[in-house]
């Protein structure tokens, strides 16, 4: 916002008018399922890693976000055991290139193998997910209406 405000007061001092327009689509909060997240968790759990909830996603941007607003989703976060770089560094574009990691990446793929079926085991968390799918559908379906 500070810096809107300094843009509005450049214009306002020279004389020129500023109109702002947004370029990128709006990302929408990420909505994490309960329901698949414990599969998630659960899933994870049998390999060995660490399933301790986290705040979730802090920073940055996703479009996943605008998808879990219209159908329950999870957006996990694995990490690669001795990863000691940020990620989306240039030291980090090595780490995925290793043994454990390609591991961790397979895991991670049963995994998310495993939370699809767990759900789909369960008439009962079926239902509820279609449910909640749904009704997401229709409120944006009547939200696009108004």
């Amino acid at each position: 916002m500070r810096t809107r405000a300094t843009w509005n007061e450049l214009a306002l001092a020279t004389g020129a008018s500023l109109k702002i327009v947004p370029t990128e689509p709006l990302y929408e909060p990420l909505i994490q399922n309960d329901m698949l997240s414990a599969h998630w968790s659960e899933a994870m759990a049998f390999f060995g890693h660490n399933v301790e909830r986290s705040s979730g996603i802090s920073g940055g941007s996703t479009d996943m976000g605008n998808i879990s607003q219209v159908i329950p989703s999870i957006h996990p976060w694995v990490s690669v055991p001795g990863a000691d770089v940020p990620i989306h560094s240039q030291d980090f574009a090595a780490v995925p290139n290793t043994p454990i990691a390609y591991r961790v990446m397979f895991e991670s793929a049963i995994a998310m193998g495993w939370t699809v079926a767990g759900l789909m085991a369960d008439d009962a968390q079926t239902q509820q997910f279609l449910n909640a799918a749904e009704s997401r559908r229709t409120l944006i379906a009547n939200e696009g209406a108004a």
